[in-house]
């Protein structure tokens, strides 16, 4: 199976486009692929980062606000998930979410 989807948003706010996001995602199959996007998450960025390469699996979490990237190879068969915010103003920017899921095999 081979799953990816990249989406740009402009002028719009963190809520909505991840909503945006999840129905697009969802639309096309994905739902248990993503994860939640959820904007409580994705506003305090408190995820613990990690860098982990053991036994032929990598792992890595990266999270700050409005910035996460998910990656998992062997354990998953490659998972990606890539979701980052801009904002132009107090309301509004730009986001941009990549999601990429490869099961080898």
């Amino acid at each position: 199976m081979k799953f990816e989807i990249e989406i740009t948003r402009h002028n719009i706010s963190p809520a909505a486009f991840l909503s945006y996001v999840r129905r697009q995602v969802d639309k096309k199959g994905g739902e248990w692929i993503r994860s939640d996007l959820d904007i409580d998450y994705f506003k305090a960025g408190n995820d613990l980062n990690f860098d982990i390469k053991h036994d032929g699996i990598y792992e890595r979490s990266i999270s700050k606000p409005y910035e996460m990237q998910t990656y998992i190879k062997d354990g998953a068969s490659l998972y990606n998930e890539i979701c980052e915010f801009t904002f132009h103003d107090e309301k509004t920017g730009t986001g941009y979410y990549y999601l990429a899921n490869v099961t080898e095999g």
